[in-house]
């Protein structure tokens, strides 16, 4: 009769993706929080009421504004030149995260 241990090593992988996918969770909103806190520093300030507003959505995994005219000081436009504020900060967060879990 032939034996492995299959099961042993099927428990072994089970238990390391559990791991890992609770790992991935805890830095998925670490990197949010850090992705806001750099928005924060970044945004340019004239009144602080779009530093003030950078959110995160822990639930939707999302960063974010909601006064009207964030997008024309992320993105920019023909008058304004664009900060990028949020997108690269939240790139920079995730590449932080990304390296973290790669350790």
């Amino acid at each position: 009769m032939l034996s492995t241990n299959a099961d042993e090593v099927a428990g072994e992988l089970i238990g390391e993706f559990s791991d890992f996918e609770e790992r991935f969770e805890e830095e998925r909103d670490r990197a949010l929080r850090e992705a806001q806190r750099l928005a924060k520093q970044r945004v340019p300030v004239e009144t602080g009421r779009l530093r003030d507003d950078i959110s995160i959505d822990l639930e939707q995994d999302r960063l974010f504004n909601t006064l009207e005219y964030s997008i024309y000081q992320n993105w920019g436009t023909e008058d304004i030149e664009p900060t990028f504020y949020l997108t690269d900060s939240a790139i920079d967060a995730f590449q932080a995260s990304v390296e973290r879990l790669r350790s």
